[in-house]
């Protein structure tokens, strides 16, 4: 699984889905929105409305923040991150 968001990775993506977008995207030009709206059609109907507006929900809000001075660039997942992947007492353990 591929977290949806660095800071808050509540969400996340299967690398199959991901596979799929990218293939879609680099033969057919799809956008993420036509992707999203062709995942929730084919979504079931049956399935939970908590499932099938997590899509509503990241389409709605990507994209609409500020970046931070910082946050410039593509944050690395295997970077230490303070308050993220760090120990909180990571200065004391790991001194310089």
């Amino acid at each position: 699984l591929f977290p949806a968001s660095i800071s808050r990775p509540e969400t996340a993506f299967t690398f199959d889905v991901l596979d799929h977008y990218h293939i879609d995207n680099l033969e057919c030009k799809t956008t993420a929105t036509s992707f999203f709206s062709k995942l929730l059609r084919l979504t079931p109907k049956g399935t939970p409305v908590l499932v099938r507006g997590i899509f509503i929900h990241i389409i709605g809000w990507h994209g609409h923040n500020d970046p931070e001075l910082s946050k410039q660039s593509l944050v690395c997942p295997a970077c230490p991150h303070p308050g993220v992947n760090l120990p909180d007492d990571w200065e004391q353990v790991y001194p310089k």
